[in-house]
């Protein structure tokens, strides 16, 4: 296992907690391996704990839909290779007839309900975790859609953050970040104490001490040269209170409204989606802990012969601590640039040939037509961070955004948005924008006269901060794949949603425009401008 890969996560739950989870599962194949695979990321069983599965070893997986996410490609596989495929990954997995562990029932309409702790029932374009088994007004078989891989990584990801608030494993008070410094005390002053001291992992951070007792000096020790057990042994740090939740209790995962009868049984509703989409032409604007999810998650929601797919980031190297999140890795991955990386895998996954480009590159004003007076901000290029040699052509970035059908925003800056949010509005198609940190994050539909600025104000749309999931980004920020996976998967819903609504415009689907995830909680997001924005007003005029 890569040191140092549940980095991002220590500040914000009990690892060792995580790593001695005792868990039961049953039910659906298809949500079973979400679970699975969102709980392999976080160090789940790995250490102690143990994931019980209510399955026979010689029983065969009826789908395959995620196991692409752990390189299991064969089209039959039993569930004992799927536990061992997981135990050679450094989770305790295993196939039995029954358990006292913590249960949690992978359900869908039809299927007869056993007892269990929580139940996560899934079924097309629909999902729902409740504290007792769903009860329907009415069965019928409904085929499946294309919304229904996304959905049920969406479905894990709450099942899952759910879970740990139940055992009691966030933590009370979460830590932004946690590193190593080396302290040395001079008789320098700070300027010349600047010029005299350098170390070979850069120069120091320098504050003076009073008396004239001189300065003091603090050198940053790269995250890979620590050992990692540290940071889990100084910092004693709570955790809330377990949570219980009342037998009524459930929570809608989709992006459409339940429907109930006077008995308040749950009503069915035949979308009639088609399984897969024929074509569509997307942009991801970042390959880290949200694209990583969606990109793969659309890739396999339209037909390979339509599909085109770029996905451009600007991160010269996978670290460790992103394989906490960030699916489409692995170690193999470390110090690859992400796109080209994240587009490799999933032509290597879906057998996709040409549809699928990685472009290792950085969304810049000249890519997009902008009135330059209306940004007075200077942005470092990437070609002055990473030198001109290591940038791809960037006729591909331009060709990119002047073919879309729609994009989505995974980005670790609100400048980059407002930049892509411009080229959109020019275009006449919508942005999916996300974001995520901690146990916090927004999905929203970005369209019809709403834009970055009138969405956020111009200050807001401009900020240049890099907020990012890379050590060396000026406000690094705890993450989990529990938010990553969800507001991935969520995005992906979104554009599926906006894409096939734009195909058949005569359907006038209903569904939110926006959700917000807090600690688990889903609720609807309102996409609006802000109140002193003029609703007639032209988003190009203030963009």
């Amino acid at each position: 296992m890569s040191k140092h890969r549940f980095h991002r996560q220590l500040g914000l739950v009990n690892q060792k907690g995580v790593e001695n989870l005792k868990l039961c599962i049953s039910g659906l194949d298809s949500v079973i391996m979400a679970l699975l695979v969102q709980l392999e990321s976080m160090g789940a069983a790995s250490k102690g704990g143990e994931i019980k599965l209510l399955k026979s070893k010689e029983q065969k997986s009826n789908d395959n839909t995620h196991n692409w996410a752990i390189n299991l490609l064969k089209k039959e596989i039993t569930w004992g290779e799927i536990c061992s495929a997981f135990r050679n990954m450094g989770m305790n997995v295993s196939c039995v007839p029954n358990s006292d562990f913590f249960h949690v029932n992978c359900n869908s309409p039809g299927k007869k309900s056993i007892s269990a702790d929580l139940y996560a029932t899934h079924w097309p374009c629909n999902a729902v975790i409740s504290k007792l088994p769903l009860r329907f007004h009415n069965s019928s078989t409904l085929q499946s859609s294309f919304l229904d891989p996304a959905l049920q990584i969406s479905l894990a990801s709450s099942t899952i953050q759910l879970i740990l608030r139940q055992m009691g494993l966030i933590k009370k008070d979460k830590i932004l970040d946690q590193w190593i410094t080396l302290t040395a005390q001079v008789d320098y002053n700070p300027d010349e104490a600047l010029v005299k001291f350098d170390s070979k992992y850069g120069k120091p951070i320098v504050s003076e001490l009073g008396n004239n007792l001189g300065s003091l000096l603090r050198f940053r020790i790269p995250l890979d040269k620590v050992c990692e057990s540290i940071f889990e042994e100084i910092i004693e740090h709570s955790c809330l209170s377990p949570i219980s939740i009342e037998d009524n209790w459930m929570m809608n995962i989709g992006p459409f409204n339940l429907d109930f009868d006077e008995n308040r049984l749950l009503k069915l509703f035949d979308y009639q989606f088609p399984k897969i989409l024929e074509h569509g032409k997307i942009l991801i604007l970042g390959a880290g802990g949200l694209g990583s999810w969606a990109a793969p998650l659309i890739a396999q929601s339209i037909k390979p012969h339509g599909l085109k797919l770029t996905i451009i980031d600007s991160d010269l190297s996978v670290e460790s601590h992103n394989l906490n999140r960030q699916v489409l890795y692995s170690e193999d991955n470390i110090g690859e640039p992400k796109a080209p990386a994240a587009a490799k895998r999933i032509r290597d996954i879906f057998s996709l040939s040409n549809s699928i480009k990685g472009v290792f590159g950085k969304l810049e004003e000249h890519h997009v037509s902008i009135n330059n007076n209306e940004f007075q901000i200077e942005m470092t290029s990437l070609a002055e961070l990473v030198g001109p040699e290591n940038i791809n052509d960037q006729s591909e970035i331009i060709e990119a955004l002047n073919n879309l059908d729609i994009t989505l925003s995974c980005l670790d800056n609100q400048f980059a948005r407002t930049l892509l949010n411009k080229k959109c509005i020019e275009l006449g198609i919508p942005m999916i924008n996300g974001g995520g940190e901690s146990f916090n994050g927004i999905v929203e539909v970005l369209k019809d006269g709403v834009c970055m600025t009138c969405r956020y104000g111009k200050e807001a749309a401009n900020e240049k901060e890099i907020i990012s999931c890379q050590e060396a980004g000026t406000r690094p920020v705890p993450s989990i794949v529990t938010t990553t996976a969800w507001v991935g998967s969520n995005q992906a819903i979104y554009a599926l949603l906006e894409l096939y609504n734009k195909q058949n415009p005569e359907l006038n689907l209903i569904y939110s425009k926006g959700l917000e995830w807090d600690y688990g909680k889903i609720s609807p997001r309102q996409v609006s401008r802000l109140p002193w924005f003029d609703r007639n007003e032209e988003c190009s005029c203030h963009t």
